[in-house]
């Protein structure tokens, strides 16, 4: 999956589909810090560094994850 920022809003796609994912006033610096947590996460599989970033992420102004109903 990848992200793109429309807006303020954050979608997650890839070839088959994409979905809201996030809304914040930096969205690019978001995504950044999320493709970087997601690397740790599946790659270094260096889980709590992972962790922290998104932490940071939630911390950027504006941010809210969207959660599918």
């Amino acid at each position: 999956m990848e992200y793109k920022a429309i807006g303020k809003k954050i979608i997650s796609f890839d070839q088959y589909e994409s979905f809201d994912v996030a809304i914040c006033n930096e969205p690019e610096k978001a995504i950044k810090m999320m493709d970087r947590a997601h690397y740790l996460n599946d790659v270094k599989r260096q889980y709590t560094a992972s962790a922290r970033i998104f932490s940071q992420v939630e911390q950027l102004p504006g941010f809210q994850w969207i959660i599918p109903v």
